[in-house]
């Protein structure tokens, strides 16, 4: 919420906290002020952080190479898949 105008800061408190019957606005709504604050692009570089950190951490891990390489492959299939 920290990258939201005041306005928008507002709207979203409201959408969280309110139970609104017209669940397609409020997801559209949402959707819109994530997408004028680039919510997803701060998405992608967070995962991208923490899978590096992972095969980081997998690099010094005492198991043989054909495991790495699945896991890595695993941890790459996750990053690019979308939900």
């Amino acid at each position: 919420m920290e990258c939201a105008n005041d306005e928008d800061q507002k709207k979203l408190a409201y959408f969280y906290t309110q139970n609104i019957k017209d669940k397609d606005y409020k997801v559209t709504e949402v959707t819109r002020i994530f997408e004028r604050c680039d919510i997803p692009l701060l998405i992608t570089k967070e995962i991208e952080e923490y899978t590096n950190k992972a095969f980081a951490t997998l690099s010094k891990m005492n198991i043989d190479e054909k495991s790495k390489a699945g896991l890595k492959n695993f941890g790459l299939w996750l990053m690019k898949r979308t939900v």
